[in-house]
């Protein structure tokens, strides 16, 4: 009876086993950037009321294809498929350019370790992390993200369009209409240069700005998100 037994376990298991490889195989996330896609985002460190310098080029050492130049673009273009669809996010640029992010961490550039709810801005106002995405260049309106910061996404799959990210670092209370939109303007040249001219290794001047025209339609995306209308405050805190 117990050597039945015993195999009605093993066999119960490899059946399990298969049932799970068919379901991860049945749920491939085929959702964009796909390998041999190449988009560009835009995005901004905001902290304390400043903008800090850019992630410097580390695109000698790229080893998934979502990477910066120095040039405070993101450019996606995955080597492999765990940063495809849905994997490709802020964490896997994060994790590309080894710095640390989540909800309650942001490493800047220069090695400083910001902590939600603790780091203060100013005494007796600490700052907290958000993340402001702009769902394309024509995009007036940020959606705002308080959690699960790592998996928002780089989606923007249209031609001839980008994706504009502010990660911020403030206190609570901010107005979303504080919040500088990154500017656009080397975003737009470079998303309308053929792939043979894009400078990739320059760092051109007047890009990285700080205007806040937060007004107009909102930015729709498949993201999992809290939108936050013009002038409207959020009340939930990250961390």
């Amino acid at each position: 009876m117990f050597p039945v037994a015993m195999a009605v376990v093993v066999l119960v298991g490899v059946v399990l086993v298969f049932l799970g490889r068919q379901e991860r195989i049945g749920s491939h996330d085929s959702s964009a950037p796909q390998i041999g896609d190449h988009f560009h985002s835009t995005y901004e460190l905001y902290v304390c009321g400043e903008q800090v310098d850019p992630i410097p080029n580390d695109s000698a050492d790229d080893r998934t294809g979502i990477h910066t130049h120095g040039d405070s673009l993101i450019h996606i273009h995955p080597f492999a498929t765990t940063v495809t669809g849905t994997g490709a996010n802020l964490g896997a640029f994060f994790d590309e350019v080894q710095l640390q992010f989540d909800d309650d961490t942001l490493e800047l550039p220069d090695g400083r370790i910001l902590k939600s709810g603790e780091t203060e801005c100013s005494p007796g106002q600490p700052g907290v992390l958000k993340v402001y995405k702009w769902a394309s260049v024509s995009a007036q309106a940020p959606l705002v993200f308080e959690d699960h910061l790592r998996q928002v996404r780089l989606d923007q799959n249209r031609p001839g369009e980008g994706q504009l990210f502010t990660i911020a670092f403030m206190p609570a209370d901010t107005p979303v209409d504080e919040i500088p939109r990154p500017d656009d303007a080397y975003l737009r040249e470079y998303i309308g240069l053929p792939p043979a001219d894009q400078p990739l290794d320059e760092t051109p001047d007047g890009h990285g700005g700080t205007g806040t025209d937060t007004g107009g339609d909102q930015g729709t995306t498949g993201d999992s998100s809290t939108t936050t209308s013009p002038g409207e405050t959020t009340t939930t805190t990250a961390g």
